[in-house]
């Protein structure tokens, strides 16, 4: 049989069916067996081929000793001279059969310099290669020792000064600015610590790159110049509780829905099992004036028969309260005697009440009421924690979007708005929902000349929070935008004092960018009777910020913003400041769309 080798020479007279003499061996080579040709020998038999010296690169084998030796293998004289040692691994590379680099005058096979680095980026320390530098030398992200994504964004940035329009004397938060120094306290000093390990932590990639101010600003529940927190608690009860609470009042008075009691006769079940909470007048005979109220008791004579009546009173607090916590007035589990009261005549009240069949199937799943602690206000230390949770929750002001969306999140340090957290009952350190507060002002009429409040109407403060994300119980998103409303609703008073406003107008935005539905819309499909709206006209409202102070005074030129991110479409503006002041630069937002006012009663 024929024996085929990846790297065997030719043979001779392969199909020469006569026979033939090893000249080496001298032994006949069977008819129809290979003869193999080999340097000066024109017919070798296959065992004497196999004893021949091979070349451990190109395969071939030789007779006469010509082959040289490098870390234990044999090469024949043409691969010798194209041989190099990898300079990683020790390994040889044939130059002329395989691919290979030279760096630093040394060389490396093709797997060693993937894996070796040439350099680290001096802008984020990520590692370019040796096989990426040799390809791309020459390059000027390779001549500066960048990588390639921080070359481009060192190429394509812009600086706040190409986009100022207006000059102002400075910012009336410029005495609020700090940064940490030899006098400051303990606390002052770990809080800014704090700031700068998650600043430098965060930009890595980019602090050689774009120019920031060095400093921080001192706001909080109660205004600037203190850090703090104005805490409270919100009661999150779905509005399918309300709902619920409606059907079984209806329950409760229907006349229909009388069943027969082996021991007090006919009997309203549910007036029977919500008695607690229930008024009834009585219709028996017999029975006058104030004999014929029966109050927070079923009626019954004397022998303990139902008397006939009509529902005249519920205490519907009393009854949202069974609800809500999923007892019956008794104590026992509403959700089980209920469902048994139902079964006892289903048809009739599903024929009546259908449209409460999803309300009741909800309640059964979804319904929930907790007390959950809720915060607005502001440290140094909390952002990073904050930046957590939107990573969380695959918000864009998180680091999958340090780059573009998210570049400007840390603007929450110098800005004057403020955060509204929800945490978990069960841990009161785990952030579990978030929204930015924005304060507002009506705009004036812009003048030429420089103004102390930047051309603001500060007699009347807007209050307006931003889209709510949730990492837990997302079912009741509703609720929860209610009762960031009502906790707000509870702060304004204190923020309104503290910032000398002759008003606080509590406001909802009418637009999202991402959201499905507005803030507005949220709160609506809420349900909730506490509150009451009123809508601007078109041309809605010309609201501005307070003018603040930036960190980054240069940003990539992508998707970054300079301020927060404008979930709800909010603008921007910029002005040039004296020199003697904080900063050279200085922004503030500004917001022309439709709101409406939020009443909470």
């Amino acid at each position: 049989m024929r024996r085929l080798w990846g790297n065997t020479p030719p043979t001779k007279n392969v199909f020469d069916m006569s026979k033939q003499t090893c000249e080496v061996c001298a032994n006949e080579i069977e008819t129809g067996e290979p003869v193999f040709s080999v340097s000066e020998h024109d017919a070798i038999c296959t065992e004497c081929y196999d004893k021949l010296e091979k070349c451990a690169s190109c395969g071939d084998r030789n007779a006469q000793d010509e082959f040289e030796e490098l870390n234990d293998e044999k090469y024949c004289s043409a691969c010798f001279n194209n041989i190099e040692v990898c300079y990683s691994c020790d390994n040889t590379v044939n130059t002329r059969r395989e691919r290979y680099f030279i760096h630093n005058d040394d060389f490396y096979c093709r797997s060693c310099a993937q894996e070796c680095s040439a350099y680290d980026c001096e802008a984020c320390s990520e590692t370019i290669s040796i096989s990426e530098y040799c390809q791309g030398e020459g390059e000027g992200y390779i001549e500066n020792w960048l990588c390639y994504p921080c070359w481009e964004r060192k190429g394509s940035k812009h600086h706040i000064c190409e986009h100022t329009t207006c000059e102002i004397k400075r910012s009336v938060l410029d005495e609020h600015y700090w940064r940490s120094s030899p006098n400051s306290n303990a606390s002052d000093k770990a809080a800014w610590a704090a700031h700068r390990d998650f600043f430098k932590q965060f930009y890595a990639f980019c602090l050689g790159d774009y120019e920031f101010n060095d400093f921080i600003l001192r706001k909080g529940a109660l205004g600037y110049g203190e850090y703090g927190w104005f805490d409270t608690t919100a009661k999150i009860s779905t509005s399918i509780n309300t709902e619920f609470s409606d059907f079984v009042a209806g329950l409760i008075r229907d006349d229909n829905l009388f069943v027969t009691h082996k021991l007090y006769g006919q009997v309203q079940p549910f007036a029977e099992a919500f008695q607690k909470h229930t008024v009834f007048q009585i219709t028996s005979e017999g029975y006058e004036d104030e004999d014929k109220q029966s109050m927070w008791r079923y009626p019954l004579n004397d022998k303990k028969k139902a008397l006939s009546f009509y529902v005249d009173y519920i205490a519907r607090d009393q009854l949202l309260k069974c609800i809500e916590e999923r007892k019956m007035p008794d104590g026992s589990a509403l959700i089980k005697k209920l469902s048994k009261l139902i079964r006892t005549n289903k048809d009739l009240i599903w024929e009546k009440y259908s449209h409460y069949r999803r309300v009741w199937n909800a309640y059964k799943t979804n319904a929930i009421t907790l007390k959950v602690p809720m915060r607005i206000g502001y440290d140094a230390t909390v952002h990073k924690k904050v930046v957590s949770f939107n990573e969380e929750v695959g918000s864009c002001q998180g680091r999958d979007y340090s780059e573009t969306l998210g570049f400007n999140h840390i603007s929450m340090q110098t800005n004057p708005h403020l955060y509204l957290l929800f945490y978990d009952p069960k841990n009161e350190q785990r952030i579990i929902g978030r929204a930015v507060v924005r304060l507002w002002y009506k705009r004036t009429t812009i003048i030429d000349k420089p103004h102390k409040d930047g051309w603001l109407d500060k007699s009347a403060l807007y209050v307006m929070p931003s889209r709510l994300y949730l990492s837990k119980y997302t079912h009741a998103k509703n609720d929860f935008y209610a009762a960031m409303f009502k906790g707000l609703n509870e702060w304004l008073p204190k923020i309104k004092q503290s910032l000398g406003a002759k008003e606080a107008i509590l406001c909802a935005y009418k637009s999202s960018r991402h959201d499905n539905a507005s803030v507005y819309q949220y709160l609506q499909e809420a349900n909730d009777k506490a509150f009451t709206y009123a809508n601007t006209d078109g041309s809605g409202e010309q609201l501005a910020s307070d003018w603040y102070y930036p960190i980054w005074k240069e940003i990539p030129s992508e998707e970054a913003t300079w301020c927060y991110y404008a979930d709800e479409y909010q603008g921007e503006q910029f002005a040039d400041c004296e020199p003697s002041t904080v900063s050279r630069y200085a922004l503030r937002e500004t917001y022309n769309g439709n709101l409406a006012y939020i009443g909470v009663n």
